[in-house]
């Protein structure tokens, strides 16, 4: 399966570009060879270097045969020696949009869904790894190393647009500034409240993108014109902190603003309401009506969805990244994102040949396949595609999901969130209500004054 997304042809490819094609010629671990093997430690998380070897076709099964073996540290030097660049020349070129504008939830009203978030994955605690920083508070400095990850990916099949990390300092804003030439006109792009700094938004809306994002009440704005739907426009001025670095920019953007109310009761009679304020650059109310914005907001939690797949599905539950060093941590994380998208083109293309919605594939259950079909390498890669396509189709997720709200902590501390209780409060609970409720703007200023824009 992974051999059909990702071709000899495309990894030769990728080791010219990077520089590190083959010099050696007494047919040891080759280069490409050793690129699958990477891919493979990534199916294969918690399996032992020589163990993964074991796994792999062509080459490998070769060397076993003329009884050559291959040790762990030999593995690790052919690991060093190729570096990170190959695999993200490799990511770079089969990250982007697969869904077609037949599959539900991947266009709205002849726009792109996407989402943009970020995420941290944590490494080997090394030496040379500490380089990548650690999140601390006043109790305590965490145990691992993090590097910060933050994605671009198409709602509607969560398949991956464009990704950029770095050490965990660097922050999101900066990291989704790496990713703007992924984004492009003809997208509505969803964001957290943590994204809008006054820079990124007017950065991301001059690439053609449209954005709806999420906004702190913090934040003064003041209604300009009241619209018939509820929503009201205003202008979004910079504050004069940041005047020096707008280098042209403007010094005020006209935004659409939409207050909302989500409502939500579950199934043990507690009910909860929560606020939210979002702008967009979707100007036009008849176009783009207010209520069906705040609907599609929640789409944004596709992203957190796939973040789960990668790092807890793919990668394994409080997995640490294995490599040792920046540079082959850097490699492990650009294999991880290869084979994840791999993974999800397959199922994005197999829903569409049955006209289904991609959400009703079950990732994990093409993930078992991939690793399953690895293994078993004596048969045709057309038969891995019909296996996959089969599994996949016999394990279809409902239709219709029930509605369920669960607590937002973490069982882990020096986390923003509380601590997960032990007990049936920490587990999620059926929802047999829910709603948004549109907030109609008023004439006078509706936010608490704030001195400052962000600043980035």
């Amino acid at each position: 399966m992974l051999r059909q997304v990702v071709t000899r042809r495309m990894v030769a490819d990728a080791l010219a570009a990077a520089g590190r094609g083959d010099r050696r010629s007494d047919g040891k671990l080759s280069a490409l060879t050793c690129v699958f093997f990477v891919f493979a430690l990534t199916l294969f998380p918690r399996d032992g270097y020589r163990s993964v070897l074991s796994k792999l076709a062509g080459g490998t099964v070769r060397l076993a045969a003329r009884g050559q073996q291959v040790s762990s540290s030999a593995l690790r030097q052919r690991r060093l020696t190729l570096g990170p660049e190959p695999f993200r020349l490799l990511f770079e070129r089969i990250a982007g949009p697969v869904g077609t504008a037949t599959m539900p939830g991947v266009f709205w009203r002849g726009l792109r869904l996407a989402s943009v978030d970020g995420t941290y994955l944590e490494v080997a605690d090394t030496a040379v790894n500490a380089v990548f920083g650690r999140t601390r508070n006043q109790r305590r400095v965490a145990a691992f190393p993090q590097v910060h990850l933050v994605a671009l990916i198409e709602c509607g099949t969560r398949a991956l647009l464009g990704a950029a990390f770095d050490v965990r300092r660097v922050g999101e804003q900066d990291l989704t500034r790496r990713l703007l030439d992924r984004m492009r006109p003809g997208m509505l792009v969803l964001a957290d409240r943590g994204f809008p700094g006054w820079l990124l938004w007017v950065d991301a809306a001059a690439c053609g993108t449209h954005l709806l994002w999420r906004i702190s009440a913090a934040v003064l704005l003041v209604p300009d014109e009241i619209l018939p739907d509820g929503s009201w426009l205003a202008t979004r001025h910079a504050h004069k902190n940041i005047w020096k670095a707008l280098a042209g920019r403007p010094r005020s953007v006209r935004v659409r603003v939409i207050e909302m109310a989500v409502v939500i009761e579950a199934a043990d009679g507690s009910r909860r309401r929560e606020p939210y304020r979002l702008i967009t650059t979707l100007l036009d109310h008849v176009a783009y009506p207010a209520d069906e914005l705040a609907a599609l907001y929640p789409q944004r939690w596709e992203s957190e969805l796939q973040f789960r797949d990668l790092k807890i599905t793919q990668r394994g539950p409080r997995a640490v990244l294995r490599s040792k060093t920046p540079a082959l941590v850097n490699q492990e994380i650009w294999a991880y994102l290869v084979t994840h998208q791999a993974i999800r083109r397959t199922i994005t293309t197999t829903a569409a040949d049955h006209g289904l919605d991609a959400d009703r594939l079950s990732f994990t259950i093409a993930l078992t396949v991939a690793r399953d079909t690895l293994i078993r390498t004596t048969a045709r890669i057309t038969t891995h595609l019909e296996e996959m396509t089969a599994t996949l189709m016999a394990n279809l997720h409902p239709a219709e999901r029930r509605l369920r709200v669960c607590p937002r902590a973490v069982k882990r501390p020096n986390a923003i969130y509380p601590s997960k209780p032990v007990g049936p409060d920490s587990h999620s609970r059926r929802i047999v209500e829910y709603g948004i409720e549109i907030i109609p703007g008023q004439p006078t200023a509706t936010a608490t004054p704030h001195p400052t824009e962000p600043t980035t």
